[in-house]
């Protein structure tokens, strides 16, 4: 050390302030600490300007020990800019940026009939919390996160996972349903932050019914000459139609036989 070096005094009080600079995730609540050393305040004061604003705004930190006073920030929504001042030392100015969760944005429905009901395909994109759809229907889900995305799941209510395809912003998740279900969506974006309390979703499933034949005439046990033809009325009715038809019958006692019939254009025989 050189005997004629003049060095600047250390303040009577120093600040280390924890965590100093920090990213937290929206909604998150942040605990500030200020360390004293040197001479202890009575007090501490910290400042905070919040995002686009140029006030600064002041509050009291609470006293935890001798010489450590700390703060709470609850459930952060906007970045923000602070220190502190005590004693007439200032510390330097930090700032604490907020992080978005992906959350989504929007969502599209895809709904694919199964292919014997010959119905057509129905696309949802409102806002809809419910659906009915029929039994063995195939559900297509297109969505819209606010944030690029590393990973998409649709999660059932029975915790089982199906994970679906994600491209920047967008995913795509399937699946085919046969039973009343409930789902929600998780997201992971690329820093890794997942969303939090999804939206749930309910599936009621519409049972497909069985056909119904009705043998109008002759309606009853009959009795034939031998070779003689015999007419046959029958109704059929079924919600979605027919594709194949069956005629089971036997002679006396003789085996049960079954012999395919063309099915008549209206579905009736």
């Amino acid at each position: 050390m050189h005997a004629f070096t003049s060095y600047a005094p250390l303040p009577r009080t120093q600040i280390e302030v924890l965590p100093g600079n920090a990213e937290i995730i929206k909604g998150d609540s942040l605990k500030l600490t200020a360390i004293f050393k040197g001479e202890i305040p009575e007090k501490a004061t910290l400042l905070v300007r919040k995002e686009n604003r140029s006030v600064w705004e002041e509050d009291l930190l609470t006293r935890i020990s001798n010489n450590e006073f700390s703060y709470i920030f609850k459930e952060v929504k906007k970045s923000f800019a602070y220190y502190i001042k005590s004693a007439g030392c200032l510390t330097k100015e930090y700032e604490v940026i907020v992080i978005n969760r992906p959350v989504v944005k929007k969502l599209k429905w895809t709904l694919v009939p199964p292919s014997y009901t010959r119905l057509s395909k129905r696309i949802i994109t409102e806002n809809i919390k419910q659906v009915e759809i029929l039994v063995g229907t195939r559900i297509l889900l297109e969505l819209e996160s606010n944030k690029e995305l590393e990973r998409a799941w649709l999660v059932w209510e029975d915790a089982r996972l199906v994970k679906g395809k994600v491209d920047k912003k967008k995913a795509f998740l399937r699946s085919k349903v046969f039973k009343n279900r409930e789902f929600f969506i998780k997201l992971k974006d690329t820093q890794g932050i997942e969303n939090e309390e999804p939206i749930s979703y309910k599936i009621a499933v519409i049972k497909d019914e069985l056909p119904q034949v009705k043998i109008d005439w002759p309606g009853q046990d009959v009795e034939a000459p031998e070779k003689m033809r015999l007419p046959l009325k029958v109704s059929l009715w079924d919600d979605f139609g027919f594709t194949k038809l069956w005629l089971i019958y036997r002679i006396n006692e003789e085996k049960w036989k079954k012999r395919a019939i063309e099915i008549p254009h209206k579905n009736e025989a």
